[in-house]
């Protein structure tokens, strides 16, 4: 089985499995990587929201590799939901989302603008030196 394949199953246990499987499957799929990042995001973008926290919560395990196209992704999407999830995905990947984070607040997307500092208000401590070179 490759790993695309394996990825595609993981994502249908996120949509409608038994809980404990579900949690499974959000680990394993944290584990795979960057391979999983792309089709993680693109179940948040179709899904309802629990999928768009187990896939938050995965991509919150994979860490950077996830922080551009999370962004991306948000601006392609107005989707205030799906906005939210990912912006709780970035804020649990920390440190390593503040200075893309404080790039959405410095642009002039007012839609995304708003969530980006709900972000970096969420990661805290990390987030304050890079803050106070905006000023």
């Amino acid at each position: 089985m490759t790993d695309e394949t394996r990825i595609d199953e993981l994502i249908a246990d996120l949509r409608q499995a038994p809980l404990a499987v579900r949690r499974a499957a959000t680990a394993e799929l944290g584990a795979s990587g960057a391979a999983a990042v792309e089709p993680l995001i693109a179940a948040m973008l179709d899904g309802d929201n629990d999928l768009r926290w187990y896939a938050a919560r995965a991509l919150v395990q994979i860490g950077e590799p996830a922080i551009a196209p999370l962004l991306a992704a948000m601006r392609a999407r107005e989707d205030r939901d799906f906005r939210r999830y990912a912006m709780a995905a970035l804020t649990g990947i920390g440190e390593a989302a503040v200075e893309p984070l404080i790039g959405v607040i410095e642009s002039a997307d007012p839609g995304l603008q708003p969530f980006a500092a709900m972000a970096i208000c969420k990661i805290g401590q990390p987030a304050v030196e890079p803050l106070l070179r905006l000023m």
